[in-house]
């Protein structure tokens, strides 16, 4: 006996709005038009407190957070607080013991992505490997450079008292 058709409209839409540049298929008009702005390269929302700009703005809201020091978002595993829960989630791969990024150079695996990375900068040539790629993150007070920005605002934060973002980004 077949099954009885629904008289419920289905939750999940019949179109779907694609981004004429890259593709992308979005549930909701709006939400495609956002991510559109995304490939015009336009900023229009500028971090009050030290002026980087975004093309959205929940990345704007995103980013206030660095200025504020909160994290609210803890690890129910080790207690470790993040600002995101996105970074959060990312952090929690680290207890399941899985380590699904391997070099392709010398085998060693990794639970972070991020941390791979930073890993394949020992196989790089000493000309290569200079101190601008292990450590973009300058410090506009002391001089001293920092390989990611979370240790910069630290130093900032711990040394010079600072809770303004006084940072020379990596280009």
């Amino acid at each position: 006996m077949p099954a009885a058709q629904s008289s419920k409209p289905s939750p999940f839409p019949s179109k779907f709005f694609h981004c004429d540049i890259c593709g992308r298929a979005f549930a909701l008009i709006g939400n495609m038009q956002k991510h559109r702005k995304l490939h015009s390269g336009e900023k229009p929302f500028p971090c009050e407190v030290c002026g980087k700009t975004f093309g959205l703005r929940g990345n704007l809201q995103k980013h206030r957070i660095i200025h504020t020091g909160e994290k609210l978002f803890q690890c129910n595993v080790c207690g470790k607080a993040f600002a995101l829960r996105g970074n959060m989630e990312k952090h929690k791969i680290i207890h399941t013991g899985l380590k699904p990024f391997s070099c392709e150079i010398c085998g060693k695996e990794f639970s972070l992505r991020g941390n791979l990375q930073k890993h394949k900068i020992i196989h790089l040539s000493d000309s290569v490997r200079n101190i601008s790629s292990r450590k973009p993150f300058h410090c506009d007070i002391c001089g001293k450079n920092f390989s990611q920005n979370h240790t910069l605002q630290s130093h900032l934060q711990s040394i010079h008292g600072s809770d303004t973002c006084q940072v020379s980004c990596p280009s």
